[in-house]
């Protein structure tokens, strides 16, 4: 005579089969967004120790556009971007890299008036 219910052990080993599969979705969605997100997370990282513009300008090299207070439609095309006013000056940076990885990318670093970083933003195409 056996103790064991096979019903009852089939119904345990499915509850255990499901959480190890839902473990697993949930650990490679956690890997994949970090994987996803790393080039930004790059930059920002990068723009966040500097303090002053001439430090951007020698990390980033020569803006592609630099935009001025007053000016309201300076948003690169097909990227993203956030409203924001512009206090003094924003250069515009296309990046391509960042780290190791390749990445279509743009940064905006808003100025103000005594050169350093006020502000900044990256975005995706």
């Amino acid at each position: 005579m056996s103790f064991v219910d096979p019903d009852g052990m089939r119904s345990t080993m499915r509850r255990y089969l499901l959480l190890v599969v839902a473990l697993a979705l949930l650990s490679g969605g956690f890997l994949f967004y970090t994987w996803v997100n790393a080039p930004y997370r790059y930059v920002e990282s990068s723009v966040s120790a500097l303090q002053t513009e001439s430090e951007v300008l020698s990390r980033f090299g020569k803006p592609a556009h630099t935009h001025y207070a007053g000016e309201v439609d300076y948003y690169v095309p097909g990227y993203s971007h956030r409203e924001q006013e512009i206090s003094h000056k924003v250069h515009v940076f296309r990046l391509w890299e960042a780290g190791d990885r390749t990445e279509d990318m743009v940064l905006y670093v808003y100025i103000d008036e005594k050169g350093e970083i006020e502000d900044f933003f990256v975005g995706g195409s």
